[in-house]
């Protein structure tokens, strides 16, 4: 779990990590309550369920949505509460984290997983780019 760095407020740490950072009339917490990586919010999933089976029934052969989800750290609550609720082979679902938590995904999971992360504006690995 993360901690709360050095000079940082319980307060905001709760609200950065916790609580939504949006506002929408229908907002929902996918995937359980939990904190970290796991559960994340959604806007509207009632009505990404509707549109999703909709746009399945219309054309099988495509995904009724996209998902990307961002940084899973081995916790696919959010990825199984998500497929749950739109119904499984309705939506293709992308999880991206930068370590390897494929072997670790639950088998009744229809997802692809791919070891690619996010960074801030500092890129090590960038040719031409370094700390120095």
């Amino acid at each position: 779990h993360p901690e709360v760095r050095k000079g940082a407020s319980y307060g905001r740490w709760y609200q950065n990590n916790y609580e939504p950072n949006f506002s929408c009339q229908f907002e929902r917490r996918v995937g359980g309550n939990g904190n970290g990586d796991g559960p994340k919010w959604v806007c509207d999933p009632h009505r990404l369920k509707t549109i999703a089976q909709k746009r399945k029934a219309e054309n099988p052969h495509r995904p009724g949505c996209v998902i990307y989800s961002v940084g899973s750290n081995g916790d696919f609550s959010f990825e199984l509460g998500i497929q749950t609720l739109v119904g499984k082979g309705t939506c293709e679902i992308h999880i991206f984290d930068m370590d390897d938590y494929e072997a670790k995904m639950p088998q009744e999971l229809e997802a692809t997983f791919h070891v690619w992360g996010l960074r801030g504006n500092r890129n090590v690995d960038a040719p031409g780019r370094g700390d120095g």
